[in-house]
């Protein structure tokens, strides 16, 4: 049996019942205290299971939460997950470096929604569709 001491993320357990007491979002697995699917060990506490993001822009307290969904290019900047400069959000979830010039789609309050590379054949296709639609600019 266990003694009363508190689990900590990397204690040994048997049940997940070891673990969750002491850690919100603490499972048993392969016979230590980890963070359930879906959170991320906090860097700095051993007690602390933080969510890790599912969007961009998803709420973030450490960059962990971000570079676990998107990446090494991915940072945590006033509470909220983003890539970081350079760099640009692609599907599946990943934020990587920019090649060459990138074009930035913007909010009407300034928050980046979107960038995309001019030479990807995609932006090709909003180009032309620019230039068909009145009201919008090439």
């Amino acid at each position: 049996m266990y003694s009363s001491t508190p689990a900590a993320i990397g204690s040994p357990c048997t049940a997940d019942d070891r673990c969750n007491t002491f850690i919100p979002n603490g499972v048993c697995r392969d016979g230590a205290c980890a963070c359930a699917d879906g959170y991320v060990a906090h860097p700095t506490s051993t007690t602390s299971c933080l969510p890790v993001a599912i969007n961009l822009n998803d709420n973030c307290e450490e960059e962990i939460q971000c570079t676990e969904a998107f990446g090494q290019n991915a940072l945590c900047s006033q509470q909220t997950c983003i890539c970081k400069p350079d760099n640009h959000f692609v599907t599946p979830k990943q934020c990587i470096p920019n090649k060459g010039k990138m074009c930035c789609l913007k909010s009407r309050t300034g928050k980046e929604i979107g960038c995309t590379n001019p030479e990807d054949p995609f932006w090709l296709y909003i180009r032309y569709s620019r230039r068909t639609h009145r009201g919008l600019q090439s």
